[in-house]
């Protein structure tokens, strides 16, 4: 005990000193899990003597250190292989705690209390680690790809629907451009029959051959050979007839 202590020599003597402070003790435990994989499992236990049982801690152990880690190995081959190895790898309090309170029932019988127990390693095979990396790498890298592809068809959708806009606005552009034309080249019929004693047929065919003038105009200012047909205005005639009654027909 600490402090100031008598003995009554020769009828008494100091066996041994023993201290009171904290000790510590690290161990490297090997077992197997749930699943067969082999690891190794570090463990640390801070532990010291009891004063009211000094006489327990000398003289009813010979090697404490010893028996704490047969404790630990017992302990922790009776709780790992519970478990796979994920969940070993989650769960490394619980395996202290459990590897604690076994101790504490082992140890305190022999004058010994365990302050503390940790758990400072938890290491399969490098192969299993590998594997482990793999695994992680490519559902990671599987994960990348369906974010990739659904990113791409997004962009695909999106480029779709304004094409497909882009092509209603310029069908309904292109509609109302020829219905423009049409009512205009109406209406410029109706003036030319009205103002002069001519037939509808030849008024038709002045403002088609007029047009079609303008249109070769028009072609001619770029690098374009167009071949004149003769017959080109009576396919006009049929044309401009089809949508007159188109046009007629709407209003």
């Amino acid at each position: 005990m600490p402090g100031l202590n008598f003995i009554f020599w020769p009828f008494q003597s100091i066996a041994i000193r023993l201290s009171l402070r904290i000790q510590q003790l690290d161990m490297i435990c090997e077992t197997k899990t749930k699943d067969s994989v082999f690891v190794k499992v570090g463990v640390t236990i801070q532990y010291r003597v009891l004063p009211m049982k000094a006489y327990d801690a000398h003289y009813r152990l010979t090697s404490p250190s010893q028996q704490i880690q047969s404790c630990v190995f017992d302990a922790v081959r009776s709780t790992v292989p519970t478990m796979n190895l994920d969940a070993a790898f989650a769960s490394k309090n619980d395996i202290a705690v459990s590897v604690h309170n076994q101790l504490m029932k082992c140890m305190s019988d022999y004058g010994y209390e365990i302050s503390s127990t940790l758990i400072t390693e938890f290491s399969p095979d490098d192969k299993v680690k590998w594997s482990m990396n793999e695994i992680y790498a490519c559902k990671r890298l599987k994960e990348a790809t369906v974010e990739k592809a659904e990113a791409e068809k997004i962009r695909l959708m999106k480029n779709a629907e304004g094409e497909a806009e882009g092509r209603y606005l310029s069908g309904l552009g292109t509609a109302r451009q020829r219905k423009a034309l049409a009512q205009s080249f109406q209406i410029s019929l109706d003036d030319f029959e009205d103002e002069l004693d001519i037939s509808f047929e030849d008024v038709r065919n002045v403002l088609l051959l007029s047009q079609y003038m303008d249109i070769l105009g028009s072609v001619g200012a770029n690098a374009f050979n167009l071949d004149y047909n003769p017959s080109t205005i009576s396919i006009l005639q049929k044309q401009l007839s089809y949508i007159s009654v188109k046009e007629k027909q709407e209003l």
